[in-house]
């Protein structure tokens, strides 16, 4: 048996919040020598040149994964790997950048008492 000879696709790669990034791929095209066992994520905050190339690792019945614990408003290179009882070929690199940080919004009602508060001192 050997490793896929071909690199799985990352078709979708977006920020979904402030510290994280979904990611959708296919698999790799073409024939597999031997069963897929699952897909290696490599991950790397562009940003910091101190970041280190991070990985996971899913099942072979994953084809999307959500990379959390991410720099809020970074830019994150990726790819990805299909392997067997070897390492395949790593996918092309997509670029993507985290959200900048929301602060959370204050209610409806915080505003409402604030304006309530500022007219009762008006008056």
């Amino acid at each position: 048996m050997a490793a896929p000879t071909t690199a799985p696709e990352i078709v979708q790669a977006y920020n979904i919040s402030d510290r994280s990034i979904f990611i959708r791929w296919t698999p790799p095209l073409g024939p597999v020598p031997g069963i897929i066992r699952g897909y290696r994520i490599f991950y790397k905050n562009l940003n910091s040149s101190l970041s280190p190339v991070e990985e996971t690792s899913v099942d072979a019945n994953r084809l999307s994964y959500d990379i959390t614990s991410l720099e809020p408003y970074s830019e994150y290179i990726i790819n990805i790997l299909a392997f067997t009882v070897a390492d395949g070929p790593k996918s092309a690199s997509k670029s993507v950048y985290t959200d900048k940080k929301v602060l959370p919004r204050k209610s409806l009602r915080t505003h409402v008492v604030e304006r309530l508060e500022l007219i009762d001192r008006i008056w």
